[in-house]
């Protein structure tokens, strides 16, 4: 997916979810695919990964990375989590499918 587009995707999906005042940015990772930071309420997106990825598995990782940060870091992937993860549609995993291409 094109990084424009995926920034763009992930900030309404972020302000859907009333992360407005969150940051978006992409970083240089190459073993995961998104973070989520609440020191600094950024969500970042991997720039390598997310340009091999198509739009639903990268909508997955913003809908994952929102989870995160609706629950706060005290949830990391326990049933709180879960249960808000599956409410805004996103995967339960916190691992992305093997069969994805690797920079």
């Amino acid at each position: 997916m094109e990084r424009a587009v995926a920034r763009a995707q992930a900030r309404g999906l972020m302000d859907a979810a009333g992360l407005a005042d969150w940051s978006f940015r992409f970083d240089r990772a190459k073993r995961r695919a998104g973070a989520c930071h609440f020191s600094t309420r950024t969500i970042t997106l991997s720039g390598p990964l997310i340009e091999l990825y198509d739009a639903p598995t990268v909508r997955g990782v913003v809908l994952h990375e929102i989870a995160h940060a609706l629950v706060g870091p005290r949830h990391h992937h326990d049933a709180v989590w879960k249960r808000t993860a599956r409410a805004l549609g996103a995967p339960d995993s916190a691992r992305l499918p093997a069969s994805l291409p690797k920079p």
